[in-house]
């Protein structure tokens, strides 16, 4: 399969950037997405890991560890 950060790829015919996301599922800290080339008709799932890095509010935004981030 080929894969790549910028497009997503379709892994039967090559197909970039078409998918449809049919179903997706948040478990712990994974997102797993099921996705469907509309010109194939190719399925695949997609997996995420998820990390926590950071929150923001009216005052700010901040790291995971509370310290402000300034841009």
């Amino acid at each position: 399969m080929q894969t790549n950060v910028i497009k997503s790829i379709c892994p039967n015919c090559g197909a970039a950037d078409c998918e449809e996301i049919l179903t997706y599922s948040l478990i712990d800290n994974m997102l797993s997405t099921e996705c469907k080339c509309p010109i194939c008709r190719e399925t695949w799932r997609n997996m995420y890991g998820l990390f926590y890095l950071g929150y923001s509010d009216k005052n700010g935004i901040f790291d995971r560890d509370g310290l402000e981030l300034r841009y």
